[in-house]
């Protein structure tokens, strides 16, 4: 191997060691910025509209999985969440934000406020509006009638915030 070959080789390594070490800094932000975009796209004011359809949902993962996808889209464009998309956005929030507990088996949400964590202090209040409403807050299980009362349309999530 001759020195050029080896210093290519260096600077590539390094340059992969600078990459793995921004991302690991930066993850609190981005998974901040991820949720305040989504605050933002599901507050909106009385009248205007949301540039956000949820659509028909089957199942409370795919609600949750919709939220976070439509947080990181682009504005102005719908969301198109497919099955895969669904579990590997779910799988991301679990990743990334350990405040917010998506128990896939028995689609149940936790929110765990007395859970630390080491790197997001966030958690997600919700409120939702729908036929018996009000609903506690935060909903800390979600029976199968009200998973499907979602997907039916019944409910829909009104305000998000961090707290």
């Amino acid at each position: 191997m001759n020195r050029r070959g080896f210093l290519a080789i260096l600077c590539a390594a390094g340059a992969g060691l600078a990459a793995f070490l921004l991302f690991r800094t930066d993850e609190e932000g981005e998974v901040r910025s991820v949720l305040t975009r989504l605050v933002a796209c599901v507050n909106k004011e009385p009248g205007e509209q949301s540039y956000v359809q949820m659509g028909k949902l089957r199942t409370l993962e795919e609600l949750v999985a919709w939220q976070i996808t439509a947080a990181v889209a682009p504005e102005g464009e719908p969301v198109v969440l497919e099955r895969e998309d669904a579990v590997r956005a779910v799988g991301a929030a679990r990743a990334a934000c350990s405040r917010l507990e998506v128990a896939l088996s028995d689609m149940r949400i936790e929110l765990n406020p007395d859970k630390e964590s080491a790197q997001v202090t966030a958690r997600i209040a919700w409120t939702f509006e729908g036929p018996d409403f009000p609903l506690p807050r935060p909903p800390a299980a979600c029976s199968a009638q009200f998973v499907k009362d979602i997907a039916d349309g019944r409910w829909k999530l009104s305000r998000i915030s961090l707290q």
